[in-house]
């Protein structure tokens, strides 16, 4: 369960109480979720904040996918409005470049970027960075390995995140 500060999930995986065994499955029983990537289905506008769910079905509102995919990690594809999606893409940021060989990337955003954290592949912050007045900003990560990282800007629309390999 993802919980903002507030205390309230914004997102529910399964079935609170339920033990699934091995992995949830399908109607023929195959594995849905073991040893695979989930990535929500772009008809699902928004998670299930519902911990009282009577039961769970992954393959409602999810895809499986092989292990590792990471090609959506940071983002999701909806069936939005295309009003939404014209909101989506001004409050959105660009990592360039990405993958990044030298470990060395920037940051652009439309508005002021007030705060930066980067998080390993381990959840681990590996950068908490305090910034003003700034919608570029230069990244160095000399010290980590390679991998996916997740990046989560703060600016006056909200928190955004996106993700970028470093190799």
């Amino acid at each position: 369960t993802l919980e903002p500060l507030g205390g309230f999930p914004v997102d529910i995986f399964g079935q609170v109480g339920f033990d699934p065994g091995a992995a949830w499955t399908d109607d023929a029983g195959n594995y849905w979720t073991k040893d695979h990537t989930l990535i929500r289905k772009a008809s699902i506008l928004e998670g299930e904040t519902n911990p009282l769910i009577a039961s769970f079905d992954p393959t409602l509102e999810w895809d499986s996918l092989p292990a590792n995919t990471f090609v959506n990690l940071g983002f999701h594809d909806c069936e939005c409005n295309p009003s939404s999606k014209l909101i989506e893409t001004q409050n959105s940021f660009v990592v360039y470049p990405n993958p990044s060989t030298q470990h060395e990337f920037t940051i652009r955003n439309n508005n002021e970027i007030t705060n930066v954290i980067i998080y390993n592949n381990l959840g681990e912050v590996v950068l908490n960075k305090s910034v003003r007045d700034i919608t570029q900003l230069p990244i160095k990560l000399r010290d980590n390995k390679e991998g996916v990282y997740l990046i989560s800007i703060v600016d006056n629309t909200g928190i955004k995140t996106k993700s970028v390999i470093l190799r």
